[in-house]
């Protein structure tokens, strides 16, 4: 059952002659209309070593970084006949070690989108220059979001320590137990 409804199941992993990182997982369909109801997927551990070229576009000379996992979870919901995207997270877990330093930092990055409101009336294409490229780099692309009052209220939740404070408290732990 998914959101109150009859909903199949169906589970998959690549096969272990295929070479490509590819994903393994489920797929949840309406048992009504057999509509897509949600997915739960990740990239299958049988190549995860090969994924990172996705992941990570461009890394500075002397990281090196390895892929622990990434997880997708979409869910979609029935309003009338039609289904609309409703939920998205994605975590990805990365280990990354830089040359002549002492320790690995392991991270995790979590992006998630909840849809709070749909409106299907007054719906405008955006513009094909507009859009992010397969080749693009998110992080390249900041300058482009430049309108404080775009997002208003609703836009980024913060979390409550900067990864850079959570390593000077480490670090002086640290120099202390020495």
């Amino acid at each position: 059952m998914m959101n109150n409804r009859e909903t199949y199941v169906i589970s998959f992993d690549q096969k272990d002659t295929v070479q490509l990182p590819l994903f393994k997982g489920k797929i949840y369909l309406d048992a009504q209309n057999l509509a897509v109801a949600g997915m739960e997927v990740e990239i299958s551990p049988k190549h995860l070593d090969k994924a990172l070229k996705y992941v990570i576009r461009k890394k500075p000379a002397g990281l090196k970084a390895r892929l622990l996992g990434v997880h997708i979870l979409v869910r979609y919901r029935k309003i009338g006949d039609k289904w609309y995207l409703n939920y998205l997270r994605n975590e990805t877990d990365l280990k990354f070690k830089w040359k002549k330093k002492l320790f690995r930092s392991d991270y995790t990055v979590t992006a998630e989108t909840a849809i709070t409101d749909i409106d299907t009336k007054h719906v405008v294409k955006q513009k094909f220059n507009e859009r992010f490229k397969p080749n693009e780099i998110f992080s390249e692309k900041v300058s482009n979001f430049t309108d404080p009052n775009f997002w208003g209220a609703s836009n980024v939740i913060e979390p409550e320590s900067s990864i850079q404070s959570a390593f000077k408290k480490i670090s002086k732990k640290l120099r202390k137990k020495r």
